[in-house]
């Protein structure tokens, strides 16, 4: 077995440092099977792929670009584009993205279609409507709408509020001015109706 082979395998013991891998040997790590035979052959292969790739091997600095730039052919990334003898495999940061662009619906759904931005818990199993995909779409759109009734209704008394204190004399300010305010004041007492009466007749409350 060639020398190198031996090397690269002994890469793939638990007693290297991950900082002591040549691209190659960090090839070797990320692709090649973990039993040393078949490590063995399959770093083998790889030098003999390279050697004609690349030539024999040599200390330049074209060389090792040479070798840097096929083990990235061959699907692996590298950390650094300009190890050699410290290289190290491009990892995730945190986020087990490994620097490339992940899926964008990666691990959000509704009612088991991936989505880009919704997420809900429903994911269409068995009959009961609670777990249809529609149905946690409305959850979601009400919600948003409890949410909006909220912001108009601190925004329509602010508004109102600010056209009676300024009103001073003007009669038609002051009336414009009561009615928004009771206007806002009925809306929310109407959708406070609304919110008891679906939680009550509705299993489980719509806004849990």
């Amino acid at each position: 077995m060639p020398a190198f082979a031996l090397s690269a395998v002994a890469a793939l013991l638990p007693t290297t440092p991950a900082s002591a891998l040549n691209p190659v040997q960090v090839y070797v790590q990320e692709k090649c099977p973990k039993s040393a035979d078949a490590a063995s052959r399959c770093a083998e292969k790889f030098n003999q792929a390279l050697r004609k790739e690349c030539g024999p091997s040599k200390t330049t600095d074209k060389y090792r670009s040479c070798v840097r730039n096929y083990v990235k052919e061959q699907g692996v990334e590298l950390r650094s584009n300009s190890c050699w003898k410290t290289c190290e495999p491009k990892k995730e940061d945190g986020d087990g993205s490994g620097g490339v662009l992940q899926d964008p619906v990666a691990g959000n759904d509704c009612g088991g279609v991936k989505t880009a931005i919704i997420k809900c818990d429903q994911n269409n199993s068995g009959s009961n409507v609670e777990n249809n995909g529609i149905w946690g779409l409305l959850l979601i759109a009400i919600n948003i709408m409890t949410a909006g009734v909220g912001v108009l209704a601190v925004g329509g008394i602010v508004y109102g509020a600010i056209l009676y204190t300024t009103a001073e004399d003007k009669a038609d300010q002051v009336k414009k001015a009561i009615d928004i305010i009771t206007n806002v004041v009925i809306g929310l007492v109407a959708f406070a109706l609304m919110w008891a009466g679906l939680n009550f007749l509705i299993p489980g409350g719509v806004f849990s």
